[in-house]
Parts: structure tokens; C-alpha cells; sequence
């Protein structure tokens, strides 16, 4: 069976859906690749820091897990010591960086160009199994600019999609006792930054076992799933074990199945409505610079599996033994689109429960990989569809970086180092906090702040919200640290105080600041309790 890789010469069959119509009929060239990464990374580069190399500051998801590093460098145990529901394989890399660099801005920065570096590789890598010639380099450069561009945060989502993928990657040239040894290992390491994803990644990969098994290893299926269970029990299991010896397996059950189950939901950013949450309004064209990323990603995931879908069962060539198709698929792409299929549609049922813009981004790698390959064809529409993304792409890949670079900024010489901000209300109330506090004592509710000012929380959790998510002992908890440790400031975002509504566990905490607080004026939106 021959291999379609990019890098290989061999002619594809004529037979096979989208690649023998493919514009590009050449593989690439190294200068061409080289040329292509060189260009990613400055991308890259050009969004995390102001030229030379100053960082802007995190303020995304991200800073919760940074936030837990630091928890974590001195001595405190994820589920005792601090709020969290996820397994905590992002705490342990992010810690592992503080533990050999310090808690530094340029580290924080530094992950997330690392990781869009990653991610792109990986696509890269998949894209050639299935597109040919410059068609290859399109899906990363549409994941660059209208995917990652969107959620540069260096959250634990991203670190399972990157795993996740990389296992499907290692299982599309063949299928052996080595690959399926590795991508079972690699489902259990993005299991150890998100359960959700790791393990239905890890079933997405069992079904495709099941799925297409060759003739050759039909007996040995039950084998084939032993194999890639294996090492992701192993994998998973040490670290339950290991907290389960810590803490408790109630305990780590509780956090991390029961509490993502039954409380996170009762957050609005986290029910099914919110798909489209939080849409760009378009006012001029500038807008649909901003809204451009937005629309292309909720309209391709999940309808682009749909799509393949169809064309897959259409151009099945395993029906060929059934009846005569004029057109089939090329066996070897379409095991490939099968598997794509399955593991993008895994990563979409993992939070398709809660699909903010963000979480549409974590997973959406297979089905930009996917998007360029269905239209791929040669068409007229097709070709104009191409056409246009190359243009959004291009243009967006050098209009990006300059507008950041080029944007007006403020510097702030802070205790993880020199940060540059490019909005003046951040820049106020870091300013501000900077002038009020010194490093080493309590602040509580600004995890932005929190980490950039090296102030730590007093309690078990990094903030607070409305609703059920934030549980009754918890907030009891935050009670008695804010009074043990004499918290000096405790900072409010609008929405604990203002409309506020239904279920409400912060009453505890509001009657604590009442009696033992008051607000001061501050230049920026929010409230600032300090002690009386």
C-alpha cells in the first residue's frame, strides 16, 4: 500500500479524493519547510513579545496553572492545598520551569510560542499524509492566524490537543505493535494535563483500531487494544495512585470526576449556550479582522466533520468489493480522514457542553487539517475557496505581528520582570497594586495581578465566582485565611457585587468584608476592599 506522505515522490492514484486534483504537484522543498517554520516562529515571537524581547503580560485560563506552579514550588499539594479539577500534569511542567528559571514573564511567554511552535509542527506533519506541494503548509498557517491567534493561552487544553494529535499522528503511516505502544502512552500523557480530552482521545484511537483493521491483524484486535491500553492505564494510574496515596482517592475523585460533573456547569460561559457567546459586533472593517477568526472557527468545527463524513462514506474504497464505484478514495487517505474524524470529533464532544470561542480552538487542529484537504479538489469553488484562505491567511500572518508591534504600550519593571501592556486599565491596576503592595503578602481575586506581583492568595482557591461553582467550604475557607493572614486588599470584579442573582455562596465572604473592610477609589473598574 503505498504511503502519501509529503515527503515521498511516488505518483497518487487517480481514484484518490483530493489529492490527485490538488493545485500543488511537487513536494516541498527543505529551504521551503525551513523558510515556512522561520516564518511561524517569528509570527510567534511577534505576539508574545515587543520587539526586542519584552513580554506581555498572561491573562487568560493560563494564569491559574502558573498560579498553581508557584503553589507548587513551595511545597503545596494540588486537591489539599489548592482549588483545582483537572489533573495536574500542566501544574507539574509549568513548575518544573519556575523550579530551573524562576517565576518569570519571558517563561510564561515563552510556553505559549512554544507550544503554537508545536502544535504547528504536529499539523504540519499530519497535513502531509493527505496534501501535497505548498498545499501543505496551509493548515498550519491557517492554525496560526485564525486558531492559536485567538487563545494564545497556554492553557491545559492546548497540551492535550498537542498529545492527542501527536498520537493520531503516529498511528497514520502504519499500524504496529511499536505505534499503537506509543500513542496509547501519548493519550495518557494529554490525559495527565485534561481527562476529558486524554481519554477520548484514547477511545477515538480504539475505535479507529477497530474500525480498520487490515486482514492481517483482524484476529489480534483484542491484542491491538490490550497494547494501547496499557501503557495509558500505566501512565494515568501512577498519577492517580500517587495523589491517591497523598490525599486520598476520594479526595481526587471528588475534584476531578464529581466536581466537573455537577458544579461546573452552573457557570453560564459553561452550558451548551455558549456557542457563539460573546460574538464580535462588526462595525467597520477593521471588525472583521477580529471577527474573521471567530466565524471561520465555529462554522468549520464541528460542520467540517460532517462534510468528511459524507465524502467518506461516499467514496468508501472498501465498497469496492461490494459494488463498482467510478469514484473511490484512496484507501491509505481515507484510513487517514477517518482517523482525523474520530479524534476531532472526540476533542469536540469534550466541550461541547461548554463551547466558548476558547475551548472551540483547543480542539480544532484535526478540523483545519480536514478543511484545506475537503477542499483540496479542483473545482471552481474550491479553487476560490483555497484562494480566499490563502489570502486571510498571508495577509493576517503579516498584518498580526506589525499591528502588535506597532501598538501603543506602557512598561512596568515588576517582580517576575520588565512587561508591556497594551491596555491602559491593565496598566492602571498593576500600576496601582505595584504602588499599594510589596511582594510577599496576600491579595485575593486578581490572579493577573496575584502572579505578576508575586502576591498569593491566602486561601485554598485564586478567585471566586457566583452560582454553585464556588462551594460553601470553600468560601468559609477564604473567611478564615483572609483573617488569619490579615489579607491587607481584596479586590471584586463587577459581577460579585453588581445584578447579583439566583444561587449565591459569596454571602459569608461580602458580610466579612463589610464588617472588617472598606472600598477605596481605584482607576480601574472594580472594587478594592482594604482593611480598616
Amino acid at each position: 500500500m503505498k504511503s502519501t506522505n509529503a515527503n515521498t515522490r511516488r505518483q497518487i492514484p487517480e481514484n484518490s479524493a483530493g489529492l490527485n486534483s490538488s493545485p500543488a504537484a511537487t513536494s516541498v522543498t527543505q529551504a521551503q519547510l525551513f523558510t515556512f517554520l522561520l516564518a511561524a516562529t517569528a509570527f510567534l515571537y511577534l505576539r508574545a513579545f515587543l520587539l526586542p524581547s519584552t513580554p506581555l503580560p498572561t491573562a487568560g485560563d493560563e494564569l491559574h496553572y502558573f498560579l498553581h506552579a508557584v503553589r507548587m514550588t513551595h511545597g503545596q499539594v494540588p486537591f489539599r492545598d489548592f482549588f483545582t479539577f483537572i489533573l495536574p500534569g500542566t501544574d507539574w511542567l509549568y513548575a518544573g520551569a519556575f523550579h530551573l528559571v524562576g517565576v518569570r514573564a519571558w517563561v510564561v511567554q515563552g510556553f505559549t510560542v512554544f507550544l503554537g511552535f508545536s502544535l504547528l509542527c504536529v499539523i504540519t506533519w499530519i497535513a502531509g499524509y493527505i496534501l501535497r506541494g505548498p498545499l501543505l503548509f496551509l493548515p498550519g498557517l491557517l492554525f496560526l492566524v485564525f486558531d492559536f491567534n485567538g487563545a494564545m493561552d497556554a492553557t491545559h487544553h492546548w497540551w492535550s490537543t498537542l498529545f492527542v494529535i501527536l498520537a493520531a499522528g503516529v498511528m497514520l503511516k502504519r499500524i504496529s505493535n511499536r505505534r499503537i505502544l506509543i500513542a496509547g502512552a501519548l493519550c495518557g500523557i494529554a490525559t495527565l494535563f485534561t481527562q476529558t480530552q486524554g481519554t477520548f482521545g484514547f477511545l477515538a484511537i480504539a475505535v479507529y483500531l477497530l474500525l480498520t483493521v487490515s486482514e492481517k491483524r483482524r484476529s489480534s484486535r483484542l491484542r491491538d487494544l490490550l497494547i494501547l491500553a496499557l501503557p495509558f492505564t500505566v501512565i494515568v494510574g501512577s498519577m492517580i495512585g500517587y495523589y491517591a496515596y497523598k490525599i486520598g482517592l476520594h479526595t481526587i475523585l471528588y475534584w476531578t470526576i464529581y466536581f466537573p460533573i455537577v458544579y461546573f456547569p452552573t457557570i453560564e460561559a459553561h452550558k451548551p449556550g455558549a456557542y457563539f457567546l460573546g460574538a464580535p459586533k462588526i462595525y467597520g472593517l477593521s471588525d472583521l479582522l477580529i471577527a474573521a477568526p471567530y466565524l471561520f472557527v465555529h462554522i468549520i468545527v464541528p460542520l467540517i466533520y460532517l462534510l468528511c463524513a459524507v465524502r467518506l462514506i461516499r467514496e468508501n474504497p472498501i465498497r469496492d468489493n461490494l459494488v463498482k464505484e467510478k469514484k473511490t478514495m484512496d484507501p491509505t487517505i481515507w484510513r487517514s480522514v477517518v482517523l482525523l474524524c474520530l479524534v476531532g470529533v472526540a476533542l469536540c464532544i469534550t466541550v461541547m457542553a461548554a463551547a466558548t470561542y476558547l475551548r472551540l480552538c483547543v480542539v480544532a487542529p484535526p478540523a483545519v487539517i480536514l478543511c484545506v484537504w475537503y477542499f483540496s479538489g479542483t473545482t471552481r469553488p474550491y479553487r476560490l475557496v483555497r484562494f480566499a484562505l490563502w489570502i486571510a491567511s498571508v495577509g493576517l500572518i503579516l498584518y498580526l505581528p506589525i499591528n502588535r508591534q506597532l501598538h501603543s504600550r506602557y512598561y512596568l519593571d515588576l517582580p517576575i520582570g520588565r512587561t508591556a501592556f497594551l491596555e491602559p486599565a491593565q496598566y492602571e491596576k498593576m500600576r496601582w497594586f505595584a504602588q499599594h503592595t510589596h511582594a510577599g503578602e496576600t491579595l485575593f481575586d486578581d490572579p493577573m495581578t496575584s502572579f505578576a506581583l508575586s502576591l498569593p492568595s491566602p486561601a485554598q482557591i485564586d478567585y471566586a465566582t457566583l452560582g454553585e461553582f464556588t462551594r460553601p467550604e470553600q468560601v468559609a475557607e477564604l473567611v478564615s485565611a483572609l483573617s488569619s493572614h490579615q489579607t491587607e486588599h481584596v479586590f471584586l470584579y463587577r459581577e460579585l457585587y453588581e445584578n447579583v442573582h439566583g444561587v449565591d455562596n459569596l454571602g459569608p465572604l461580602r458580610q466579612y468584608l463589610t464588617a472588617n473592610y472598606q472600598v477605596i477609589s481605584a482607576p480601574f473598574p472594580g472594587q478594592v476592599w482594604e482593611r480598616k
